[in-house]
């Protein structure tokens, strides 16, 4: 969503100036500093980032003479939840012998992370899948524990649901899980090596008390070390086998976040003429 308004407003900008004078690279240059600037701290949707973006963008549009669609659309304003993620940290190890990963280096927080400490065995569970014919849950009690789950669907279930990241989510907290780690496949056409920022969760029920990170494919080859295979290795059995490979890595890992998500926050598009 915030990408959507930055370059909407960025290419309506652009081509709306050619219209009356010749184009201005540092009046262009000015528009995506103000949106990338610190003040408005990301443009997430529902904060007042986000807000003053909107409000540029319409001042500076009516200035070009851009006319409300109707004056319902000039903002129109639409339903959102909002979870603003204000500190976390992560750890691999055994307490007291820990190593601190890097934020966004090693490891980021999903934009619809849940809150909370936990500290806990890491239990690889496949792609997250429990679909009654296919599950990665058989055979690993994962109750109390973290969750690590490729955030992809496995292409060998045809005609298989595609799981959001809120419904893997769901899946492991309803099997008990504190907290859920995701990983992008090794195998896939476009791996994540590093991890990414994402709001990007889809359908599915918000649990707050269940942190949601990400982490890079070299950190999870570490939690993972016991298997003495590598993560794109245990991929390859699982894709070929059409079997899950799921098993406790005893690997201690510790997950603290702390986000603030309110379900009853909102965005805005601009619809002008």
């Amino acid at each position: 969503m915030r990408l959507l308004l930055f370059i909407t407003a960025v290419l309506a900008i652009a081509g709306l100036s050619a219209q009356s004078v010749e184009p201005d690279s540092s009046m262009l240059k000015k528009h995506v500093e103000y949106f990338a600037s610190q003040e408005l701290n990301g443009r997430l949707p529902g904060t007042v980032g986000y807000e003053l973006a909107v409000q540029y963008s319409m001042d500076y549009l009516e200035n070009l003479g851009v006319k409300p669609f109707t004056p319902d659309y000039w903002p129109q304003r639409f339903p959102i939840d909002v979870n603003i993620i204000n500190d976390a940290n992560m750890y691999i190890g055994d307490p007291g012998h820990e190593e601190e990963l890097k934020l966004g280096t090693d490891f980021s927080v999903r934009g619809y992370s849940g809150s909370g400490t936990v500290v806990s065995e890491v239990v690889f569970c496949g792609y997250g899948f429990d679909n009654g014919v296919y599950s990665d849950y058989q055979d690993v009690d994962v109750a109390g524990k973290i969750v690590m789950v490729f955030k992809g669907s496995p292409a060998f279930i045809e005609g298989g649901p595609r799981l959001s990241i809120r419904e893997k989510a769901d899946i492991a907290y309803n099997k008990g899980a504190k907290a859920i780690i995701f990983v992008s496949e090794p195998n896939g056409g476009r791996p994540q090596y590093q991890p990414i920022g994402s709001v990007m969760h889809g359908d599915g029920p918000m649990h707050q008390d269940m942190p949601q990170v990400q982490v890079s494919i070299d950190i999870a080859n570490t939690l993972i070390k016991i298997k003495e295979l590598t993560l794109s290795e245990i991929q390859t059995k699982i894709d070929s086998s059409k079997a899950p490979q799921s098993f406790n890595t005893k690997s201690i890992a510790t997950i603290k976040v702390f986000a603030d998500y309110k379900e009853d926050g909102h965005s805005m598009n601009l619809v002008g003429v």
